[in-house]
């Protein structure tokens, strides 16, 4: 069976993407809106959060309670840049600028990304992680 979306979409829709579809309908997009918001619903999705398919998403709990410091920026860097290049493959991790405050007691990343298609580098809006 062969499931008609009305969204051709296949990439902007994580439901639609898990679903079969026909070759007719599926349209692989490249647009950085797209891409955008694909990697904006990752980052606001708790791991374990979507029924058959618990790995998608981000569980900062992991990182509660550990000592404020660089080696702590560098290790959620990592496990979200992980998360990045797992699910999202239109686009690498270009640059990521981690810096830890100290008075709110957060780590501040700041990523910036290369739409493998086009070459464009585009930077997304700080994610500030409490800590604490």
């Amino acid at each position: 069976m062969v499931t008609n979306s009305p969204n051709k979409y296949i990439n902007s829709d994580l439901n639609v993407r898990l679903s079969q579809v026909n070759d007719k309908d599926v349209a692989i997009i490249v647009d950085k809106e797209a891409i955008l918001q694909s990697i904006y619903r990752l980052l606001n999705t708790e791991e374990g959060e979507i029924p058959f398919y618990r790995s998608y998403g981000i569980n900062l709990r992991q990182f509660l309670q550990k000592p404020l410091g660089q080696m702590l920026a560098r290790e959620i860097n990592e496990y979200i840049s992980n998360k990045i290049t797992t699910y999202e493959q239109r686009v690498e991790v270009y640059k990521v600028d981690a810096v830890c405050n100290f008075a709110t007691s957060s780590v501040i990343l700041q990523y910036y990304l290369r739409i493998k298609t086009t070459g464009e580098i585009v930077g997304l809006q700080p994610i500030e992680i409490p800590i604490g």
